[in-house]
């Protein structure tokens, strides 16, 4: 788990929770940590790409600004855009953080963003989708970045598979045993939550077939990959789309 630094601790973030955040689901003090682990591995990420404050952000999905707070707090300089299938929780981004408010769609391909974005955080979003559904964001997601731009994002990997085979851990899903059989066998396991009306679920992933989703992706690069990088609970990943001049030079065949 990648830890906060001590400056980051004494961060100045707005307190305003909204009571329709789900993700508040213990204490003040421990969703908080969770936005500020976020804004740990970003600025490691940040580091790792050498790139200075990023100038444009987009944070999906944003829910209602766990993290977003952070990312205001520690880039005040930096345009943020809120996104998420919650309008209403994008609305509160806006209004609490003067975030740029974006609706998301299931398929990003009907998203019309701004795009040029220096950094974009993915929290909890593709641990949700099927294979497919990680396709297509990845690509979307490419095609979002600036040159030199990053992105970060969460997955469930090994630490969900074993709490799942050991009972602690429980999802409204049709086949428990079956969603980790198909991660121990192909590195990818997906099941689709009961009676839920989206192809909405949740996802486990390894890192190796998380890289050969990110091997699709010719302009994005990996930069770290973190097992349980964000509060010890989900790997993060962080990558960054290459410049033209790097990805070109890829290109030319060796002598």
């Amino acid at each position: 788990m990648i830890k906060s630094p001590p400056a980051d601790r004494e961060l100045d973030f707005i307190r305003d929770i909204s009571p329709r955040d789900g993700m508040n689901m213990s204490t003040d003090d421990v969703y908080f940590r969770y936005g500020l682990g976020a804004l740990a591995y970003v600025r490691l990420a940040l580091q790792a790409a050498g790139q200075d404050e990023p100038r444009r952000i987009l944070d999906l999905p944003s829910g209602y600004g766990r993290v977003l707070r952070m990312l205001k707090a520690a880039f005040p300089d930096a345009d943020l855009t809120a996104c998420d299938l919650d309008r209403e929780g994008v609305d509160f981004c806006a209004e609490t953080f003067g975030a740029i408010p974006a609706y998301s769609a299931e398929d990003p391909s009907a998203l019309r963003l701004a795009g040029n974005y220096d950094l974009i955080w993915c929290g909890s979003l593709l641990t949700h989708l099927d294979a497919e559904g990680w396709r297509r964001f990845l690509s979307w997601f490419e095609l979002q970045l600036s040159e030199g731009g990053v992105l970060v994002f969460t997955t469930h990997g090994r630490l969900h598979a074993e709490e799942i085979r050991r009972g602690r851990q429980e999802f409204p899903v049709r086949d428990l045993a079956e969603l980790v059989a198909a991660y121990e066998r192909d590195g990818f396991g997906y099941q689709r939550y009961i009676d839920f009306e989206a192809n909405y679920g949740i996802s486990l992933s390894s890192p190796t077939w998380v890289c050969k989703q990110l091997a699709r992706c010719p302009d994005l690069e990996l930069l770290i990959y973190t097992e349980r990088g964000w509060m010890g609970r989900q790997d993060a990943v962080a990558c960054v789309r290459r410049p033209d001049h790097v990805r070109s030079a890829a290109m030319i065949p060796a002598s």
